[in-house]
């Protein structure tokens, strides 16, 4: 009898260290960690558009389509790599053990070992996010505004996105996470 490991299990969220930290395995989507976090007050720094992405695939694919201003890529918030290597030996990959392994899984495709799990970083949030759109007819006003919202240091919102619709039809967000009691008179859209 074959037994198969499917790898979609959440291994552990620590919540008491300095740097709040959780552990999956390769096959956990970004929904089921958003789900599980969020009832915790948690998030991750990085959360991709769509709930269906995996952790492995993020990490060993270029989960590039998400990235942040604050945090960089998918990958810069994970903190180590259990790797089943071809030989069968198992390592864990950090900054401070077997950091060229680290370094090399991300992008990788699989071609090092096989991703048995992965550490990130999680962050504290707050229950809602309120955005603010501002409408461009102008590329280089809109790409502007972009670049000082994403290079505001302190200063800088939790989110910054812009997006072209056409040639002269562009729209920057930012947005701010905040308490129910903090949101202004406005629409509240529960998407996932």
């Amino acid at each position: 009898m074959t037994t198969i490991c499917e790898m979609i299990d959440i291994v552990s969220i620590d919540l008491d260290s300095a740097q709040p930290t959780m552990t999956v395995e390769p096959l956990v989507t970004c929904g089921q960690l958003t789900h599980a976090l969020l009832s915790l007050g948690y998030t991750l720094a990085v959360v991709p558009e769509m709930d269906d992405l995996t952790v492995g695939g993020l990490v060993n694919g270029t989960g590039i389509e998400s990235s942040s201003h604050r945090h960089g890529l998918f990958h810069e918030q994970c903190v180590a790599f259990e790797v089943c290597l071809a030989d069968g030996t198992v390592v864990l990959a950090s900054e401070d053990d077997h950091a060229e392994l680290f370094h090399a899984i991300p992008w990788s495709y699989g071609t090092l070992g096989l991703l048995l799990s992965v550490t990130l970083k999680i962050t504290r949030c707050k229950p809602l996010v309120e955005l603010t759109y501002y409408p461009y007819t102008d590329k280089a006003a809109a790409l502007g505004h972009f670049a000082r919202l994403s290079e505001a240091g302190d200063e800088a919102p939790d989110f910054v996105e812009a997006l072209a619709f056409s040639a002269t039809d562009y729209v920057v967000m930012k947005g701010m996470q905040v308490d129910r009691a903090d949101t202004r008179r406005g629409n509240i859209n529960t998407i996932s």
